[in-house]
């Protein structure tokens, strides 16, 4: 076996090794590319939320729920989910006049459709909603 003092292969190949370390490194120190949230963050928001997420998501339920009831006046189950929604953040009068507005309009459409069921369910939760601002 012949051994030279020469291995230019092997010193490549550790130039080679020294490049990929220095770009892996490059690679998680810097910002992901994507402002969208990795895969561990989309796992931790769906089991674990922030309160500010959590505010979040609920300002943005509230707004849509008024666009919605905005859009459509006469539609008793916005008015039911909004009523909800103001039950959770404790706002009693706001939930108390949602679901008033909401047994009204369900009952009219009670009257109107063929056979009730929606309505009768949409007058249910209203109702509901109501017993729990008295407790």
């Amino acid at each position: 076996m012949l051994v030279t003092d020469e291995r230019p292969e092997v010193d490549e190949l550790d130039d080679d090794l020294d490049l990929s370390v220095e770009d892996a490194d490059e690679e998680f120190s810097t910002k992901p590319k994507t402002d969208s949230p990795s895969l561990w963050q989309r796992i931790r928001r769906f089991f674990i939320t922030t309160s500010a997420e959590k505010r979040a998501e609920t300002r943005s339920r509230l707004t849509a729920l008024t666009r919605a009831i905005e859009n459509y006046p006469s539609s008793a189950v916005n008015y039911v989910l909004r009523g909800e929604l103001h039950l959770e953040l404790g706002q009693m009068d706001l939930a108390q006049e949602d679901f008033d507005q909401a047994i009204v309009l369900a009952e009219k459409q009670y009257e109107n459709d063929r056979w009730g069921l929606g309505s009768q369910a949409i007058l249910d939760r209203a109702r509901r909603g109501l017993q729990q601002i008295v407790r």
